[in-house]
C-alpha cells in the first residue's frame, strides 16, 4: 500500500513542490522515488514467502509471489513515465495489492 502513495506522490511531484508540500518525492527528487517504488513492490512480493520458508510453516502464503509478473508492467512505466502517465501505474498496483492480499489471505488461512 505504501506503493500505492509512493506513486501518487512521483506523479504529483512537481504540483506538490509548488505548493511547499515536503513529501519524499519532494524532498528526494524524481529518481528516489522511482527506486523507493521499486523497492516497496518487490519487498512485499518477496518478504512474506521468505519468513514462511524461514519459519517452515505457512507455505501457501508462497501464493503471493504470483504478483511478481504483474509487476513488470507498472514498474516500466513508474520509469519511463512523468505526470498524469503514471495514472495507469497508480492503478495497476492498486490492483496488484488487491490480488497480493487476497492470496496472502488465501495463503494464511490454508
Amino acid at each position: 500500500s505504501t506503493a500505492i502513495l509512493n506513486v501518487n506522490n512521483l506523479r504529483d511531484v512537481d504540483t506538490d513542490f509548488a505548493a511547499g508540500k515536503k513529501t519524499l518525492a519532494v524532498r528526494f527528487g524524481k529518481r528516489f522515488a522511482r527506486w523507493e517504488y521499486l523497492f516497496c513492490v518487490v519487498a512485499a512480493g518477496l518478504i512474506p514467502s521468505a519468513m514462511a520458508l524461514a519459519r517452515g510453516d505457512h507455505q501457501f502464503v508462497l501464493l503471493t509471489l504470483i504478483i511478481l509478473p504483474f509487476l513488470i508492467k507498472p514498474i516500466r512505466k513508474v520509469f519511463l513515465r512523468e505526470g498524469v502517465e503514471l495514472n495507469e501505474a497508480l492503478a495497476d498496483t492498486g490492483k496488484i495489492l488487491f490480488l497480493f492480499s487476497f492470496l496472502f489471505a488465501l495463503g494464511w488461512i490454508l
